[in-house]
């Protein structure tokens, strides 16, 4: 068990205290009267028959803004200009008492109000209102509190008079012998009141042992037997303690003879329940305590549905506080009474500086306010009249404006509302990018050079360009929107699938009607005859493909149209062109043939014939000629010779070069000596010929045989020379 709440009283009996206006100046009187008003927790104020305020206490002022002393009190109070429909002045100046309470539609706060008559000394009457403020226990505890408050004003009634009784009793004690008959009486008449009171007491005396219990007791503790006069805390406490619970409001009493007040958490057998325990002092005429008189009261359920609303209290803030939206609270006149951390990073300001400051109003765009003040008071005469979520501009504390969607709802039970922004800044600056991307797309395709048209996931047409207005004659207007195959009517007269549709469901049956179709994982591409297109006698190339969006989910399909019926006519005349030339083609193939045959023939005797030429020469005529050098001859005869040689290699030259040409470029030298080495001449007998060394000679052969790719072979240099010409 723990202490969770401790009043004291003041010692003494009634009969101790001074009475008042004894001994007492009237000044002492009335500054003594004035503290006991001044120290009322509530308002207090008078008013006379006519309404007229005659008194306030300094705290109706501080809440009123002004003393209205002399004012109408239902202009001062309720700032109104007819009497209050609930004004009960009527049944107060009858003489009666009344307790009631109101919820003020000044402040939207509950007030518990006593009314009573004052009769003044002139013989008037005047009404006195004492005013305390119960919003907060309206709103945590309810009806049940009220009970409770009524209850424990009863108690405290019966617990005054049973201390009265109490001491009577005790005094009736001391004149037994003269009052026996008085005195039984009147133990059964408080016995009786002390059993059916709605609460539990008991009497305890100094040494802590349990003298009696009411029935309210006996029901709590059904185990206890009084007349054995077991100590309290080993009794009431489950398991039993064995030392006076610390927080024993019963055992402060029998030491100071004050009242004492506890909550406590008494364990029993099923879990833990809750007291509130008032201890009260008996006392003998010399004032010495002789007992201890407890009322108890079973508050746990009120602990239970305290703590429940502290629960919930703690969980939807935290919920408030850690939702990922800005978040505020907002009061009847538009002041924002709480917020969030979201909102505080979203606005810029600090707690401090909004909650209680600050309007929500403050932080929308001038554009969207009016309607925004409309919907605030429309939603609290009819919340089902105004939109729940709608889009605004909020404004943060640099001016930085930014679209949010605000979502608005009242608190059950309260004129205040909640409100979470989400902002959607982002989101409108895409939507806003992709409308104007959907536009540049329209214009594009609206633009196209090739009738292109678009049809929707559902084979509605969503975009109808001007090239196939031309095309078709059917302007865009009457095609947009259209469904069930509208647009195949223009190009076969009927409803049917044509390409963009076959793109997106595949059917052979109507792939067979094209000309030629050609399909990619995406595109199928086909060329088809349309005699029902304007004009007739019409070839159209079609390109159609799907289309699908940033999750790859088909959405519909696009085509574009050619018409190709010019390069249809042009490839047929074309193909009959390539078949004529063809035809001659092949005749110009045979007679090449034969000039290629007579060319042949031709090279090969022109070949021949200069072989045997140069042969005859270097065989017939070369020899004698050198033969003839060699002899003797006479300078003249010698310069002849040489002329013959000169004219014979002139003569030999063309067929020479040819040679040369024939294999790999040989220099006239090279040649010369190829031409000896395939004659049979040696190394020796060339260089006799030529008027050069056998070195030279031997030089020469070696390049030739590296032109002729043999260097390092076993081949025959003659060999491969005469095999060469």
């Amino acid at each position: 068990m723990a202490k969770t709440e401790t009043k004291k009283g003041k010692k003494g009996s009634v009969d101790d205290r001074q009475r008042p206006g004894e001994g007492v100046s009237l000044a002492g009187l009335e500054a003594r009267l004035r503290a006991m008003i001044d120290s009322f927790d509530g308002f207090i104020y008078i008013c006379s028959r006519d309404y007229r305020i005659e008194y306030m206490n300094e705290r109706l002022i501080a809440r009123t803004g002004r003393d209205g002393t002399g004012e109408l009190c239902y202009r001062v109070l309720h700032e109104r200009d007819e009497i209050c429909p609930w004004c009960i002045n009527e049944r107060v100046f009858k003489g009666e008492t009344v307790h009631w309470e109101i919820q003020s539609p000044k402040d939207r706060r509950w007030y518990s109000i006593v009314n009573t008559p004052i009769f003044n000394p002139d013989g008037t009457l005047s009404k006195q209102a004492l005013i305390r403020d119960i919003t907060d226990t309206k709103r945590t505890e309810g009806d049940l509190k009220h009970a409770l408050d009524r209850l424990e004003h009863e108690v405290e009634i019966r617990t005054a008079e049973l201390q009265m009784k109490n001491r009577q009793f005790m005094e009736e004690i001391a004149e037994r012998k003269r009052a026996e008959q008085a005195f039984a009486a009147s133990e059964e008449r408080y016995r009786s009141v002390i059993d059916n009171v709605g609460i539990g007491i008991s009497l305890i005396s100094p040494d802590m042992k349990i003298l009696a219990l009411n029935n309210q007791m006996k029901k709590w503790f059904p185990d206890i037997d009084e007349t054995a006069k077991l100590v309290c805390h080993r009794a009431f406490n489950d398991p039993p303690r064995e030392e006076i619970c610390p927080w024993c409001p019963t055992a402060m009493t029998l030491q100071d003879g004050q009242v004492h007040e506890s909550v406590t958490e008494t364990p029993s057998g099923d879990g833990v329940r809750n007291f509130r325990v008032v201890s009260s002092p008996v006392l003998d005429k010399g004032g010495r305590v002789t007992a201890a008189i407890e009322m108890v009261d079973d508050i746990t359920e009120h602990r239970r549905a305290q703590q429940a609303v502290a629960d919930s209290e703690a969980r939807y803030r935290t919920i408030f506080e850690t939702t990922g939206t800005a978040t505020m609270i907002v009061e009847e006149d538009m002041t924002i009474s709480m917020v969030n951390a979201e909102f505080v990073k979203e606005s810029g300001f600090s707690k401090a500086e909004i909650e209680g400051r600050r309007r929500w109003t403050e932080f929308i765009h001038e554009d969207d306010l009016e309607q925004m003040k409309a919907y605030h008071v429309r939603r609290r005469i009819d919340p089902e009249s105004v939109p729940r979520s709608y889009e605004v501009r909020f404004r943060d504390r640099g001016g930085r404006t930014r679209s949010v969607t605000m979502t608005v709802s009242l608190i059950p039970g309260t004129r205040k509302s909640v409100a979470s922004l989400m902002d959607i800044t982002v989101r409108k600056q895409a939507e806003e990018r992709i409308r104007e991307s959907g536009r540049f797309l329209a214009d594009v395709i609206n633009f196209l050079p090739d009738a292109t048209f678009v049809i929707d996931g559902d084979g509605k047409v969503i975009a109808w360009n001007r090239a196939i207005e031309e095309m078709t004659g059917i302007p865009a207007p009457e095609m947009i929107g259209k469904g069930n195959y509208e647009h195949a009517i223009p190009f076969y007269g009927e409803r049917r699938p044509i390409l963009i549709d076959l793109a997106l469901k595949p059917d052979r049956r109507y792939e067979g009607t094209y000309v030629s179709t050609e399909r990619g994982e995406t595109v199928l591409i086909g060329e088809a005859y349309m005699p029902a297109l304007k004009g007739g006698d019409v070839y159209l190339h079609g390109t159609a493909s799907v289309l699908r969006d940033s999750a790859g989910n088909v959405i519909g399909a696009i085509e574009s149209i050619r018409d190709i019926t010019e390069r249809r006519r042009m490839e047929e005349a074309l193909r009959r062109r390539e078949e004529d030339l063809e035809v001659k083609s092949r005749n110009l193939e045979e007679m090449n043939t034969a000039l290629r045959v007579l060319l042949k023939h031709r090279e090969e005797d022109k070949s021949e014939l200069e072989e045997r030429l140069l042969s005859n020469v270097k065989k017939l005529v070369v020899p004698y000629v050198e033969k003839l050098r060699k002899s003797r001859l006479t300078d003249e005869q010698a310069s002849y010779v040489e002329i013959l040689e000169d004219h014979l290699q002139d003569i030999l030259s063309p067929f020479l070069r040819n040679l040369g040409t024939r294999h790999l470029n040989l220099t006239p030298k090279e040649i010369q000596v190829a031409s000896l080495i395939r004659e049979g001449k040696t190394s020796k007998d060339i260089a006799e010929v030529l008027g050069v060394s056998a070195r030279a000679v031997d030089f020469h052969r070696d390049n030739i045989r590296i032109k002729l790719g043999i260097k390092n072979k076993k081949a025959n240099l003659r060999s491969y020379l005469l095999s060469s010409f």
